[in-house]
């Protein structure tokens, strides 16, 4: 696939504007790929809740091509490393749909303990109603 010249300058534009949020230390994006391809496989969220205490959350997602093979788990573990340890969290807070199973079994495999539920929170494209699972670490 090729990239036209405007899309190419939108790219430019928003790894610079990645990059100048990551010296500020507003927000942290991170891209996983997988070792063997270099295939992009993930990318993972690390947002300023609170640099106070200093609190930290975490969002990611998945390349729909490589759901469910541990990549995703794989670079939560290494971002928490890296928040933890070059960050100096306190803590980390994780929040997910209650139907995001693949997302909940992740959180919990990192070792994120549910701290609370918001019920019926979401309306969902076919009308049901969805809530949030609240994790901390």
């Amino acid at each position: 696939m090729s990239f036209c010249r405007q899309d190419r300058g939108r790219s430019r534009d928003l790894v610079r504007e990645l990059h100048a949020d990551w010296v500020a230390r507003n927000c942290f994006f991170m891209g996983a790929f997988d070792k063997e391809t270099r295939q992009f496989v993930a990318q993972i969220y690390v947002g300023v809740v609170n640099w106070d205490l200093p609190e930290f959350a975490i969002g990611y997602f998945a390349d729909k091509d490589h759901e469910g093979q541990g990549f995703v788990t794989e670079a939560v573990q290494a971002a928490l490393r890296f928040i933890f340890e070059h960050l100096r969290a306190h803590r980390v807070r994780l929040e997910t749909n209650e139907t995001n199973t693949r997302s909940r079994r992740v959180a919990e495999r990192c070792g994120f303990v549910q701290e609370e539920q918001l019920r019926e929170s979401h309306r969902n494209p076919d009308g049901t109603l969805s809530g949030d699972v609240l994790y901390g670490l």
